[in-house]
């Protein structure tokens, strides 16, 4: 998983955001972690939904996820605290799995 990096206290994710799509899921494409949303790219309506997502997925509360780069981009790069590495990878799979 090369889009999941330790930072010890934190773990970094790597997404790309495809915002208007038929449903909100994420999905394995190569080794790229996509999430489609069904937002728009209207007022940070499909980083809101991405947020929401990765909090649910990785059981991790709301302010134990933050967009660190990509704001405006389809690619983000999301830090994500309380949490291990091997549990975000675990956590991201069973999501995929679900598929």
């Amino acid at each position: 998983m090369g889009f999941v990096e330790d930072l010890g206290k934190a773990v970094r994710v790597k997404v790309c955001v495809k915002p208007q799509s038929g449903e909100d899921r994420f999905s394995l494409e190569g080794d790229e972690l996509v999430y489609y949303t069904v937002e728009p790219l209207v007022k940070g309506r499909a980083n809101a939904s991405l947020v929401k997502a990765l909090t649910k997925t990785l059981k991790v509360p709301r302010e134990h996820v933050n967009i660190i780069y990509g704001v405006r981009d389809s690619v983000k790069v999301v830090e994500v605290r309380g949490v291990t590495v091997e549990e975000v990878k675990k956590r991201l799979l069973e999501a995929l799995k679900k598929l």
